[in-house]
């Protein structure tokens, strides 16, 4: 089981730093390797820009399972950037949906866009 986790996390440390580094592309290859919660984790820390592009790169059903693990106000900064929200929003339940919408309706730069639920 160690060698499993040690391997995850280096493929967790892939994708983040392949993010850092503006290569998407690479790590949506590489983050196929991971479970949707890993990948959110590590999508948290990256900048919006790729992460859009990672996400899009990932496809959509896996783009949406990612996304469910990401605290809603981080969900809501994504969906204000995408193209394709309402689309990619249907896969969520009422209650996601509701939280994603309610941190969405704050202006980007205020304490509602940021605060935790």
């Amino acid at each position: 089981m160690l060698l499993i986790t040690s391997t995850l996390d280096r493929y967790a440390g892939d994708v983040a730093r392949l993010l850092s580094e503006n290569n998407p592309q690479e790590a949506a290859r590489t983050a196929h390797r991971l479970s949707p919660q890993r990948c959110a984790h590590v999508i948290i820390e990256a900048p919006l820009p790729e992460v859009l592009t990672f996400l899009a790169l990932l496809g959509w059903p896996r783009a949406g399972a990612v996304i469910s693990h990401v605290p809603a106000p981080f969900a809501a900064r994504i969906f204000a950037q995408m193209e394709q929200a309402d689309e990619l929003m249907a896969q969520f339940d009422d209650e996601f949906r509701a939280e994603i919408e309610r941190f969405g309706s704050y202006e980007e730069d205020t304490a509602g866009a940021v605060m935790s639920p």
